[in-house]
């Protein structure tokens, strides 16, 4: 698979690339989270965001502070827990959009966009937007 980098020397912007690469990986995560009959849910301990297309989904993430390694943040999608990594600088020499705050990485290679412009917070995760719901 192209890394970010790769992608924007071929001239693929990094919003396409982050859209294709993580709807890829969103759908993957999907599965895993729909063959994953032992997900329990818990109190949330940061902002909640919801919504999603076929498949809705829950999403939360907490950064670390101080962080235990390199996984400085954890997210949690639909009460599946995994490591992320935080980016404030995801789109390299690109422009950021309009309101991005992180990218978070996860360690399973999904990727989610967060977003806050005035009152209006949400998240980017594959090809669909999450609102605040908390």
């Amino acid at each position: 698979m192209l890394s970010p980098l790769a992608a924007w020397s071929l001239g693929i912007s990094p919003a396409l690339y982050a859209g294709v690469r993580g709807e890829i990986i969103a759908q993957e995560f999907s599965i895993r989270l729909v063959n994953d009959s032992a997900t329990s849910m818990e109190a949330p301990e940061g902002v909640v965001y919801c919504g999603g297309g076929q498949i809705k989904r829950q999403i939360e993430y907490v950064i670390l502070k101080p962080p235990p390694d390199q996984w400085d943040a954890k997210v949690t999608v639909n009460g599946k827990s995994i490591k992320a990594m935080t980016s404030y600088s995801y789109f390299g020499s690109s422009a950021a959009p309009a309101g991005f705050l992180v990218a978070l990485l996860g360690e399973d290679r999904s990727e989610f966009l967060v977003f806050q412009d005035g009152d209006k917070d949400w998240l980017e995760f594959g090809d669909y937007t999450y609102r605040k719901c908390n």
